[in-house]
Order: structure tokens, then sequence, then C-alpha cells
């Protein structure tokens, strides 16, 4: 991808679709790691 543009310069599968496991887990994670950052949960919390 063109970091100016946006304009996709190469792609392979591009329009398969796939689920979305790993992604779900990233997000997960992320927002995890914000409450704890942000004080909201601790590391030794049950989620």
């Amino acid at each position: 991808m063109d970091p100016v543009t946006g304009q996709v310069l190469y792609g392979q599968n591009e329009h398969k679709r796939l689920p979305p496991a790993s992604v779900t887990k990233v997000m997960t994670m992320l927002l995890i790691l914000e409450a704890i950052d942000q004080g909201r949960v601790k590391w030794n919390d049950m989620i």
C-alpha cells in the first residue's frame, strides 16, 4: 500500500473471505491492556 495515496500496490487473494479469529484476539488484548493502563482492572483480576 502506498502510504501517501492509500492505493494498494499488490494484493494476493484480497477478495477471499477469511474468519476474523486472530483479529478478534488482538482487539481483545488491546482492550484489556488499555483497561489495565487506565486502572480499571489489574493483571490478577478474573475477566
